[in-house]
């Protein structure tokens, strides 16, 4: 053999050499799991952008194995058939008939018929089973309401929310079936504790907040993606808040709702009634936080675009005690001897200071100042001619109606079952919130993409409905 020829023999053995080099097994091993995983990721994908069901994945390549399996039966039966001549020939090689792919062909069916029986079972016994958990699971509501304040003391409107939430679980029995309702005091205060029993609470799988009073629920709006993040869920619960007036709070479409009264719609009426009584001038009494200081801001606008002026006021810390709050009002009567007019932003009383204003302006209370104490502002000795009320228009007139705190708490809550019984049926959150026909007994309309406003009024103490019967 020549020295060209022995070179062109060595180089076509490496070249035959290479040709037969195989894979190595983690090479082999990642191309068989990328043939397993892209189909499942794949119709996660297709699942995910065309409806709103979600499969696990676990269940989902099994599924996909199964169907693999059945489809290679199918064309190994086909080939045996096309080379069933070939496969003739294993009997002169006096095969054991173990491994003959006669035995084998009659082994499949056997295999696939006992793998059918044990997925049917699995299926039946366990996946079956969790699917109806599932479908039966309640769906947990979470209710942030300040029972008490930091001190200890028992908020106003507590026992109206008591009442509500009483009469709601009465007129609708068949609620504890599928909702299961869990109460949290926050103490009007959020702090870290307050963080901590949230993220307790996303983990034991909450799909609803109602939370009532701005401050809290405004700052626990802004935090609970990253409370989300904490808690380790995928999933975000919609929040929906009642007793909350603020116009600065951050609502967002399938995340943060509200439906309660506004400061914007309060402070118009209130403002329009005293300028209609010809007055010019107005003081503030207000809630030193996020509700008092926004409804003030509303007012005021109100007021100016009416022509009048504003004088100033008071801010009143929503811990101090009722004689406390009044003696800061007294302390300050110089605040308001310019003016003929005092809005009243308060949800904690200030009897004897309003009582004693009373006397000489006209009192412009807010929906939030609680109507049961109105009565004592009477027997204390105020002016009630000079007491005005706002309140929300109502298609009915009764009494108890008056109770805001109480009719809110009670009609947020049926609104809510509503919206998530609809959503069940196909409708999104979104929509199902959004409509404007329950409660048909309040008068409200749509404003903006994700928030109400309810239409009120503004009416002399004397002339309430419970005044007139």
């Amino acid at each position: 053999m020549s020295g060209e020829q022995h070179t062109r023999s060595s180089v076509e053995s490496k070249e035959n050499g290479a040709g037969d080099h195989k894979e190595g097994l983690v090479h082999r091993s990642y191309h068989m799991l990328f043939i397993i995983y892209a189909p499942v990721a794949l119709i996660s994908i297709v699942l995910n952008i065309f409806s709103d069901k979600y499969i696990d994945y676990v269940y989902m390549t099994a599924f996909l194995a199964a169907c693999l399996s059945m489809v290679l039966a199918i064309v190994m039966w086909w080939l045996f058939w096309k080379h069933r001549e070939i496969i003739k020939q294993e009997r002169k090689a006096h095969l054991p008939y173990i491994i003959r792919h006669q035995f084998i062909m009659l082994y499949l069916p056997i295999a696939f018929s006992s793998m059918g029986m044990c997925a049917y079972y699995v299926y039946d016994k366990y996946v079956k089973t969790v699917e109806e958990y599932n479908q039966t699971a309640l769906t947990n509501i979470t209710l942030l309401f300040p029972i008490n304040n930091q001190l200890g003391k028992r908020l106003e409107d507590i026992q109206q929310v008591k009442l509500s939430l009483g009469s709601f679980l009465i007129n609708n029995p068949n609620v504890s079936n599928r909702y299961h309702l869990e109460f949290v005091d926050h103490k009007n205060h959020y702090n870290s504790h307050f963080e901590q029993t949230i993220v307790a609470h996303l983990k034991s799988g909450t799909d609803y907040f109602i939370c009532a009073y701005s401050d809290v629920c405004s700052t626990l709006a802004g935090n609970l993606d990253r409370l989300v993040d904490v808690a380790g869920v995928s999933r975000r619960p919609i929040m929906v808040t009642t007793l909350s007036s603020s116009m600065l709070m951050p609502l967002a479409k399938n995340q943060f709702y509200r439906f309660y009264v506004r400061n914007r719609e309060d402070a118009q009426v209130l403002a329009k009634y005293a300028f209609e009584k010809g007055i010019k001038t107005a003081s503030y009494i207000a809630t030193e936080d996020a509700y008092g200081k926004d409804a003030v801001e509303e007012f005021s606008r109100s007021w100016q675009d009416f022509g009048g002026l504003m004088q100033g006021g008071v801010y009143v810390d929503p811990l101090l005690a009722e004689s406390v709050a009044s003696d800061k009002v007294q302390k300050h009567a110089a605040v308001f001897e310019k003016s003929d007019a005092v809005f009243v932003a308060l949800y904690q009383p200030a009897t004897m200071g309003i009582t004693q204003l009373s006397n000489t302006k006209l009192m412009l209370l807010s929906a939030n100042y609680q109507h049961h104490q109105l009565d004592l502002l009477a027997r204390e000795g105020a002016a009630m001619d000079n007491v005005v009320v706002s309140f929300p228009r109502y298609k009915a007139e009764a009494s108890q109606l008056l109770n805001t705190a109480g009719i809110f708490v009670y009609v947020t809550l049926s609104k809510l079952i509503d919206a998530d019984k609809e959503m069940r049926d196909g409708s999104t959150f979104h929509d199902a919130w959004m409509k404007t026909d329950e409660p048909a007994y309040v008068k409200f309309q749509q404003s903006g993409e994700n928030d109400f406003s309810v239409s009120m009024q503004a009416l002399a103490y004397k002339d309430l409905p419970m005044q007139r019967k």
